[in-house]
């Protein structure tokens, strides 16, 4: 019989055994007296629950009382005082006393006040329904005669609730009875968690004729009955409930009340198993000894040999040796097994050796610096080409070198976060995989090198490819430089440009002073503010931080302004601009400029034969990103029936010219004033430094 087959069977013989006894020790001994104990004190429970709940009521009662037999009340329902709800049923009042619904009779069963509330939302709430049949003479809420009042419970569309009903009487209780005080509070979760507190269990109700109520509480409704009032039953292992029946105030049963409890003797119980196991394991013990000896005789002598065989192969490294393996039992074929494992080890150490021989030929052979790191980034080894970059040697490596003591700016907040967290979580990817940073050689010299970062498999160590790019980051230098500098010769020819076209619309000014025909005058005029509009663009290019762009809105805005200063008219005629914070290119500003000027200009011309007036530019972007420019008056309008395209004047010529330059679409309306509508896209054309 083989050797495992032989110590499981002895195993298995004394742990049934042990399972049998221990199953007939609980079962005949501790089970049943347990069971019984634990119900009784569960009774107890409820008991104490049902008395505290008792408690309650007989509390509510009292409260009733003292202000039922007051004067105030009694002056109140009799209507002598009118001023005490407002004095004495306050909001906080419902809070204080904890009652959720007051209710005053009249002797005559009218209601003179009454009011309910929901005291954990703080809202006022409707009456129950079902209050309303207590005003009938014949229920025994207000229909007693008794000086000691009517308490219990009565169920409502709220829930379940503990109300009192006491005659108002005065403060010396005498009568005749005035009316009648009702007073009650909701049995809601909150009322149930301080009953729990005070009877240290968990306290909670159902409606007795509730369909829905949970399987516990069904079980429970059908076992209640006079003669067992008090039912108990296990929850599971750690927990068990009592339940009792509660009758309402017509006497019928109204709720299910349940005491949950922790199963505090039940656990007893189980520690007495648990001391019993302990008294099995002893037994135990001494069952190991036998085995030990039955062991060590047919085992570990043997095995013993296996295993300084195994050392003795760890020490010298000599995979060629093998162990112990006579015999044809289980211990034999293990010594075989690890035969052979070494048959494979020693095969696979040759494998390993030309593997490591290939790949540190790669590691020597790639053209690029590369060294290896380990868990605490101190540089571990080094190619024949970071030698020759950073003139660092193995001599120099045994000094425990670390990775940031290559980095030129070790402060570096960004390089500093990195390695901080392949230090702290082991990651490379919580760092990016590649990225550029300067370090420095041997002779303190600094470079910029591209790093790329990678986990070597199955180790902590990191693969560091370096690669050379200060030539590279020098030519961008370079280049950077030389853009900024044909920044700042653009932004001087536009302010150049700008500047010219101020000239000249200088001389045109001065030039039309010598003229005096008026009609010559206005062309001068004309042609200035032209050249002005074109000039304004220009002066908003070289003040832009985008020399292609300009923003619409302060142009436009500027433009109209300077249009109304140069005709005079800025007390005379108002302006509405609304133009969006957009930015167009070069090549639209110049013709939209140059419209609105020529529109902008017409209107003041010809739209107000009275010189007042009021001009609007507005400036809209449609769903298909068409821009759309109105500009309108409120002035005289244009002749009935006008053909724009018959009219031969310069300017509106000029308009058409400029909208076919932007491949606009024009139209106008000549109604209470003139307005010209442009539909247009913004010109693409290459993009300029």
């Amino acid at each position: 019989m083989k050797l495992r087959i032989k110590t499981l069977m002895l195993i298995g013989i004394l742990f049934m055994t042990l399972i049998l006894v221990l199953f007939v020790i609980s079962q005949t001994i501790f089970l049943n007296t347990f069971n019984e104990h634990e119900k009784q004190y569960t009774s107890l429970e409820v008991t104490d629950v049902n008395y505290t709940l008792n408690n309650e009521i007989s509390n509510l009662k009292k409260i009733n009382m003292d202000w039922a037999e007051w004067d105030d009340t009694y002056s109140f329902v009799g209507g002598d005082y009118p001023g005490f709800v407002e004095n004495n049923v306050l909001p906080e009042t419902f809070e204080r006393l904890n009652v959720n619904l007051i209710l005053f009779l009249d002797k005559d069963r009218q209601i003179v006040y009454g009011k309910a509330v929901n005291l954990e939302e703080n809202k006022e709430i409707s009456f129950p329904s079902n209050l309303n049949r207590t005003l009938s003479s014949d229920d025994p809420l207000i229909g007693s005669n008794s000086s000691e009042g009517t308490a219990g419970i009565i169920i409502t569309q709220y829930g379940p609730m503990i109300i009192s009903s006491q005659p108002i009487l005065t403060s010396s209780g005498d009568g005749p009875a005035q009316g009648t005080l009702i007073m009650g509070r909701f049995l809601g979760q909150t009322e149930l968690n301080r009953l729990s507190n005070i009877t240290n269990s968990s306290v909670s109700l159902e409606n007795y004729n509730d369909s829905n109520m949970p399987p516990d509480f069904q079980k429970a409704r059908f076992s209640l009955t006079t003669t067992n009032p008090i039912f108990v039953q296990a929850l599971g292992p750690n927990s068990i409930a009592g339940y009792i029946s509660l009758n309402d105030i017509y006497g019928n049963p109204a709720l299910i009340l349940k005491t949950e409890i922790p199963r505090v003797i039940y656990q007893d119980y189980q520690g007495s198993i648990i001391y019993l196991i302990a008294s099995l394991i002893l037994l135990g013990l001494l069952f190991g000894v036998l085995t030990l000896y039955y062991l060590d005789k047919n085992i570990l002598n043997r095995l013993e040999k296996i295993v300084s065989g195994v050392v003795k192969i760890g020490e010298t490294d000599d995979l060629s040796k093998r162990v112990y393996a006579e015999g044809d039992d289980e211990l034999a074929n293990l010594g075989r097994s690890i035969n052979e494992t070494f048959d494979s080890l020693e095969k696979s150490e040759y494998k390993l050796r030309e593997s490591e021989e290939r790949y540190r030929n790669i590691f020597e052979n790639t053209g690029t610096s590369m060294l290896i790191l380990d868990e605490d980034l101190n540089v571990f080894l080094v190619n024949k080409e970071f030698e020759n970059v950073f003139g660092f040697f193995e001599k120099k490596l045994e000094a425990k070198m670390n990775w940031i003591d290559l980095i030129a700016y070790p402060d570096n907040d960004k390089i500093w976060n990195y390695h901080n967290k392949i230090l702290n979580e082991r990651k490379i990817s919580k760092i990016p995989e590649t990225y550029e940073l300067e370090l420095k050689n041997k002779r303190g010299e600094i470079g910029d090198f591209l790093a790329t970062f990678n986990n070597i498999p199955n180790t902590e160590r990191i693969l560091v490819s370096l690669i050379d790019i200060s030539d590279r980051k020098k030519a961008e230098n370079e280049i950077k430089s030389s853009l900024k500098e044909k920044e700042a010769l653009l932004r001087e020819i536009h302010h150049r440009v700008k500047n010219n076209m101020q000239i000249i619309s200088s001389l045109i000014s001065l030039q039309s002073a010598e003229v005096s025909d008026e009609k010559l005058v206005s062309l001068y005029k004309e042609t200035e503010n032209r050249i002005h509009s074109m000039a304004l663009v220009h002066e908003n290019l070289y003040q832009s931080h985008d020399l292609s762009h300009i923003g619409l809105s302060q142009y436009v805005q500027n433009l109209v302004e300077d249009l109304i200063y140069s005709y005079g008219v800025s007390n005379a005629i108002e302006t509405e601009i609304e133009v969006p914070s957009i930015e167009v290119n070069l090549e639209t500003a110049i013709p939209l400029g140059l419209i609105i000027n020529e529109m902008v200009s017409n209107s003041i011309k010809h739209a107000f034969p009275d010189k007042k007036g009021k001009i609007m530019v507005k400036l809209e972007i449609d769903s298909d990103e068409n821009l759309i420019l109105m500009v309108s008056d409120d002035g005289v309008g244009l002749p009935k029936d006008s053909d724009i395209d018959s009219i031969k004047k310069f300017g509106l010529k000029l308009i058409q010219a400029l909208i076919q330059q932007l491949d606009g679409k024009l139209t106008f309306e000549s109604k209470n004033g003139t307005t010209f509508c442009i539909k247009f896209k913004e010109l693409e054309y290459g993009k300029r430094f």
